[in-house]
């Protein structure tokens, strides 16, 4: 068995292999794209299904989460998620690697979601923080990421193979993830550290002190609270699928060549990193309701002025202003998400779900709108999200 830090190590380091190879298909989306034939449509309905499969998933194990045995489905996830990843490896077309990004978005809930839970209910009372260096592993994973692609460009591997070693990678992961200790949801605020640490029994149900009715009960008292309810509404908004599309965007519309523009995702990576890295300290001296509704209207500023300046040099100086004010946007809100509800923090996945399946379709948006106008217009689109959610974040308290 790990201790509470070993368990703390163990569930950020779920976010770095998650945002390691969750990220691979949009780093080498061009060769996937010419290698598969695909068009822009098609392109982002994989991001639209990786989205909607994954939120949907948040939506039913942060209930089940709560019920059953954490470990066993974070277990599972992960080694599902793996074989998302071989299906999309080994996939001969279009259909066998839709499929593999289903399963892999579907995984994600168990893997990823109840990861991040365990996380919050193991640290009560800091949201904030524990979101922060989520945020932060997770864009070290990101860069991996690159650096993955970097050397298999240089290596002349192709792209299957990093699929194949990923989904392998994830399967090794779950066996350390079957040792990992967790708090009981809703203990953990109440009993504070040592509450923390309180383990779950192998292959069993929660113990009595969490029933199933009374996450039923929290779920439903959860819904009607207007204050996570505007967080719910409000996290899907802050939703712009900017990675998913940046790599082809350099590639088709700027015109630079498949590596060049694999390598334009170090901009975003490095700057988020740096962003996700201040947090911590900028925390330190004001609120993250501040921060996020002054970084909302940076990045919006920044990522407009991006896809209106033609000189390339520009408008890599504003990619890195919107990724490094963007990458606290989620980490800030789902963090107030948190805090409205104390201890509950599978509830308050569930119910910040709610209202996130219909940004899965913002990929397949930019796809429609690029395939009639160009990916620049389809781009443009995703700006409108955060335009609302800024607006509702200035009229909140």
């Amino acid at each position: 068995m790990f201790s509470k830090r070993g368990l703390t190590t163990l569930l950020l380091g779920v976010e770095f292999m998650n945002e390691w190879f969750s990220n691979l298909l949009a780093a080498i989306l061009p060769a996937v794209k010419s290698a598969l034939g695909l068009n822009y449509i098609q392109v982002s309905f994989l991001f639209t299904v990786l989205e909607g499969t994954d939120v949907i998933s948040d939506g039913i194990f942060g209930v089940v989460g709560d019920i059953w045995p954490r470990r066993l489905l974070i277990v599972i996830g992960t080694i599902a998620a793996g074989l998302g990843l071989i299906l999309m490896g080994i996939a001969p077309g279009y259909l066998v690697l839709l499929a593999g990004v289903a399963l892999q978005g579907f995984a994600g809930g168990p893997f990823v979601g109840l990861s991040q839970a365990s996380l919050i209910d193991a640290h009560p009372g800091r949201h904030d923080h524990m979101m922060a260096w989520w945020s932060i592993i997770g864009n070290l994973g990101f860069l991996v990421t690159l650096l993955t692609v970097a050397v298999a460009y240089a290596l002349g591997i192709d792209w299957r193979p990093l699929f194949v070693t990923g989904g392998i990678l994830f399967i090794l992961y779950a066996l350390f993830l079957t040792r990992l200790r967790f708090p009981q949801p809703g203990l953990a605020q109440e009993s504070g550290k040592e509450g923390a640490e309180i383990a779950e029994t192998t292959g069993t149900r929660e113990t009595a002190e969490t029933p199933s009715i009374s996450n039923w009960a929290a779920l439903k008292t959860a819904i009607f609270n207007l204050a996570l309810l505007r967080w719910a509404l409000i996290l899907p908004l802050l939703e712009m699928p900017v990675n998913a599309f940046i790599v082809l965007y350099f590639h088709d519309v700027v015109g630079l060549n498949a590596v060049a523009a694999s390598s334009t995702l170090l901009i975003i990576i490095i700057s988020s990193l740096v962003g996700k890295a201040l947090l911590p300290l900028l925390l330190r001296f004001t609120t993250g309701m501040r921060l996020l509704k002054i970084g909302v209207w940076i990045g919006l500023a920044s990522f407009a002025a991006f896809l209106l300046f033609p000189n390339v040099l520009v408008k890599c100086v504003l990619l890195a202003i919107f990724g490094l004010v963007e990458s606290s946007w989620h980490t800030l809100a789902q963090a107030q998400a948190y805090a409205t509800q104390p201890g509950k923090s599978g509830v308050v996945l569930s119910v910040t779900s709610l209202i996130s399946p219909v940004t899965s379709f913002l990929p397949l948006l930019v796809g429609v709108i690029a395939a009639q106008a160009g990916l620049g217009w389809g781009l443009a689109a995703l700006l409108a999200g955060p335009t609302a959610a800024g607006i509702l974040l200035i009229t909140s308290r």
